[in-house]
Order: C-alpha cells, then structure tokens, then sequence
C-alpha cells in the first residue's frame, strides 16, 4: 500500500480591491466584475491549487469613505454589499480619503498584511493567492514563506510587474483578458 497522499492545498484568496477596481476601470472604463470568476481564474493559474479548488475564503480589501453623506460613500456600499451576497466572500475596509489628486486608500496594504501573516501562522490556509500589483508586499511574501512554509502565489492585471517583486512569489500570473476569462 502506497504512502503518497496527494496534496489538497487550503486556500485563502486575498484581493486589493483598490488595485483591481483601478486596473479595470483604467483598461475597460468600468470597475466592476465578477468575484467568483476572478477567483476561478487565479486557481486555475497555479497547478497546487487547481488539484483542490477548495477556497477557503476570499477576502477583499478596500477603502470605505468616511463621510458617509458623500456620493461616493454610497456607491461604494452598494458595490461592497453586492459583493457581500457571494459566498465566501469577506469585505475588509481601511479608510478612504480624498486628496488633491483623488481618492486614496489608507491602511488597506497593512490590513492585507495582517490578515495573511496571521492566517499563516494560525494554519488557516496551505496556499494563499494574492491578488495585487504593489511591490510594498515583497517582504509579507518573503515571510510568509520563509517563516511558515505556506504557498504564496501572485496574480496582477494587464502590466508587468518587476522582476525581483514576481520571483518573490512561488509563481506570479498576469491576467492580460479580463473580458475572455469572464471577470469583467
């Protein structure tokens, strides 16, 4: 009788919604998508991941508006509550502020931080997929495997990434069709 017992991965998706919206809406001219599509797509890029398709969770980060008597308060909880209705899905916000060169997101990178150092070393997940294009996260990608063992993979949108930033993941994908994958 064989030993080998074939690796299902536990899987953790974290998205920086603030960098999807912005990829998509600077190459589609909208922001909007399909989260279970996306997540399907960053699973199927990377082969420890596709023998299990078991998401765990999927935790997507954005800014809030503070103000909530602002339009833009408005239109992002509608977009945070569609988003709340799938399954799986978990809405984490930092701050959103206006500044004189737009809206910006404040704490976001930090939350996304957190949250995945403290599921890794918690055991929450065997393999986390980070969806984000900031190389702010190289050293979080370097511990996580480093001090836990953990799987650690990349996804970005439409433009390269740097060389060092993607070598840093156990393996990095950029989706380049958001139409054809089904995402937007």
């Amino acid at each position: 009788m064989s030993s080998f017992q074939p690796f299902n991965p536990r899987l953790m998706i974290f998205i920086d919604g603030g960098y999807l919206r912005k990829a998509l809406n600077d190459k589609y001219g909208n922001d909007h998508f399909n989260i279970h599509n996306l997540a399907d797509a960053c699973v199927d890029f990377f082969t420890d991941a596709r023998s299990s398709r078991i998401i765990q969770r999927i935790y997507y980060f954005d800014g809030e508006v503070l103000d909530k008597t602002l339009p833009r308060y408005v239109e992002d909880k509608r977009f945070h509550d569609e988003l709340r209705k799938y399954s799986f899905v978990e809405i984490i916000t930092g701050d959103l502020i206006q500044t004189p060169d737009g809206w910006r997101q404040k704490g976001v990178d930090l939350l996304i931080g957190i949250n995945m150092l403290t599921k890794a070393f918690l055991d929450h997940y065997d393999c986390a997929i980070l969806v984000a294009g900031d190389r702010d996260f190289k050293q979080l990608v370097t511990t996580i495997k480093n001090q836990t063992g953990k799987r650690v993979y990349g996804v970005y949108l439409f433009e390269d990434i740097p060389e060092d930033f993607k070598t840093t993941y156990d393996d990095a994908h950029m989706i380049d069709d958001a139409v054809r994958l089904g995402i937007v």
